[in-house]
């Protein structure tokens, strides 16, 4: 309670915060057991006439007879005489007794939290890890991990955080972890920064797979941010030379600095002007000025994506048709879920918004087929196929009717479905039954057109 009402900081260690809150909790409770009994006893018994008590019944008796009360079996030689005095006495001690077995709980809680917010990953020899860090709130950090175990490919994979301005607090991030079982196995959270090379040694950066430095958009000093987030990428490439790295820009200014930063080529020394430039950063960079046309990615390159070019290229798609934007930002973003209190069009527009853009692997049932036989069945279901990546290439191509599926390969949908969902429903329509008939249809066709 007194954490929801921001009594104290709450980026504060998790064990000042317990024992602040323990602390409070103990002084009020002590504070109205001994005001009260106090109070009772002074009052007497309604029933009876006022007689003098047995002993002065003061604050500090009382304050020293509920002290004595709480913690041990009592002395005797304090005892109240009232009826309301003893009742209220007999409230404290099981009330007591419930605020002890609630808090028992709550420290094995934190200590579970320091254990696992210190300490170092550890990594097994089969299995890969990224690294997660920089600064991200707890809704964008489950968006991302979502979208990130949308991959199958990405299934195996652990994600270590690696933070120490996480926006969230402990009790937050334990009811996301009971919720997701799926991530409560997969992803480790340790409390430090890429700033520190001690750090980056506990989530075994060097060995990661990749790291993710994000930043966060709406901030009040961008250069600053970017500033903190070169910073990191600086000392990321120092701790591994080798490291795949993606991080993100808040302005355009910044690409030509995290792309040296990045650059994992050997730097050459420049005789002219005695300065030691990356020939790989300075090509990179002309030609990113050149060309602002989408290059293939390739697996050993490091790359940075600037928020301010993505936000101007909406912008220019929206100019050449209206509203693009808008729908390219709803099918990427998370699904609102309509209210009571909504309006009828907020309760339409979020209902709308539960269509987005999905991942989904497609069966081997599928291999042979055509875009066009398919796409009225799926369509049927509500999925509408975009794009289809075959496992020979890097890149996505565009779902046109004569496009033919291999096996193994994925495609990008337009849906309602959840992933779970989504991979169900297409497995249904992969079903053989379901095959045969489709082929059958479409051989029947092509017989009565000869």
């Amino acid at each position: 309670m007194l954490e929801e009402q921001e009594l104290f900081v709450s980026k504060d260690k998790p064990v000042i915060r317990l024992g602040t809150k323990l602390g409070v909790q103990f002084a009020v409770f002590v504070y109205i057991a001994a005001s009260a009994l106090q109070f009772f006893e002074l009052l007497g018994n309604p029933s009876s006439r006022w007689e003098r008590l047995k002993f002065d019944i003061s604050w500090d008796n009382s304050f020293y007879f509920s002290v004595v009360t709480l913690l041990t079996v009592g002395y005797g030689d304090f005892v109240p005489y009232s009826t309301l005095g003893r009742l209220w006495v007999v409230c404290n001690i099981i009330f007591a007794t419930y605020l002890v077995a609630r808090e028992v709980g709550e420290i094995i809680d934190v200590l579970s939290t320091i254990r696992r917010g210190a300490g170092a990953y550890a990594k097994s020899e089969d299995t890969d890890h990224v690294v997660l860090t920089g600064k991200f709130h707890l809704d964008t950090l489950l968006l991302l991990l979502n979208e990130f175990y949308a991959d199958s490919s990405n299934a195996q994979t652990q994600v270590v955080i690696l933070s120490n301005q996480v926006q969230w607090t402990d009790s937050q991030w334990r009811a996301v972890m009971i919720a997701n079982p799926l991530l409560r196995s997969r992803v480790t959270f340790l409390d430090g920064s890429a700033h520190r090379m001690h750090d980056l040694q506990r989530a075994r950066t060097s060995n990661a797979k990749a790291v993710f430095v994000l930043a966060e958009n709406a901030v009040w000093d961008p250069y600053q941010e970017d500033s903190n987030t070169l910073k990191q990428l600086l000392t990321l490439r120092a701790h591994a030379p080798r490291l795949q790295i993606y991080a993100l820009s808040v302005l355009h200014d910044s690409s030509f600095l995290f792309q040296i930063a990045m650059d994992s080529e050997e730097i050459e020394d420049d005789t002219r002007d005695h300065r030691k430039i990356s020939s790989r950063a300075l090509s990179s960079y002309r030609s990113m000025l050149t060309s602002r046309e989408t290059v293939s990615h390739a697996p050993d390159n490091s790359r940075s994506v600037c928020i301010q070019d993505f936000n101007m290229s909406l912008l220019a798609e929206n100019v050449f048709c209206n509203g693009l934007s808008t729908l390219i930002t709803n099918a990427m973003g998370k699904r609102p879920h309509p209210l009571d209190a909504d309006e009828p069009w907020a309760v339409e527009y979020k209902t709308g918004l539960e269509f987005r853009i999905e991942c989904v692997d497609l069966p081997g049932t599928l291999s042979g087929m055509k875009i066009f036989q398919i796409a009225t069945l799926l369509y049927d279901y509500l999925i509408i196929v975009l794009a289809v990546q075959f496992p020979s290439e890097s890149d996505w191509s565009i779902a046109y009717p004569n496009l033919e599926l291999a096996e193994n390969s994925r495609a990008m949908v337009y849906t309602c479905h959840d992933p779970l969902s989504l991979s169900r429903i297409i497995d249904r329509a992969a079903n053989p039954v379901v095959v045969r008939r489709i082929r059958y249809e479409e051989t029947r066709r092509t017989v009565q057109v000869w």
